[in-house]
């Protein structure tokens, strides 16, 4: 019976090691792949942003040499993305423009008088006190634990 234990307990344990070796090789394939699927993801990533200059420039480079040459035939669709962009650009210097003459007014306003404050029942006011107080000490509180929590 004891050898029949003895057996037993060894199978086990080398079944357990076989378990433990094949999780480890697992665990490794999974690393190696989330690796490279981050590298991946990073490449597409910086692959969208280049196109995406590159575009940009594209489209600056086109509407430079659309403006060289004015007798130049414009297909319709380019005709109607630089004329909706002729508007955008006009309504951006309307807007820097408005901007710019309301920061020079502004400081030229007059300030309204001040109403003088209302009284209130001097019941409401301490009520109104204790709140405040009761409010502000637990906001405080607050404060104090997190900073003592983020400086452990």
């Amino acid at each position: 019976m004891k050898e029949k234990t003895q057996e037993f307990k060894k199978q086990f344990n080398e079944l357990w090691k076989q378990t433990i070796t094949q999780l480890d090789d697992i665990k490794d394939v999974v690393l190696r792949s989330t690796d490279k699927l981050e590298k991946f993801d990073l490449e597409m990533e910086r692959l969208r942003l280049e196109r995406d200059k590159l575009l940009k420039s594209l489209g600056e480079q086109t509407l430079r040499w659309l403006e060289q040459s004015k007798d130049l035939p414009i297909p319709p669709m380019v005709r109607r993305t630089l004329n909706r962009l002729n508007v955008v650009a006009e309504g951006l210097t309307e807007k820097s423009k408005k901007a710019k003459k309301a920061k020079t007014k502004a400081p030229a306003k007059k300030k309204a008088a001040k109403k003088p404050a209302t009284k209130k029942a001097p019941a409401k006011k301490k009520v109104a006190k204790k709140t405040a107080k009761k409010t502000t000490k637990k906001k405080t509180t607050k404060k104090t634990v997190a900073k003592k929590s983020s400086a452990a």
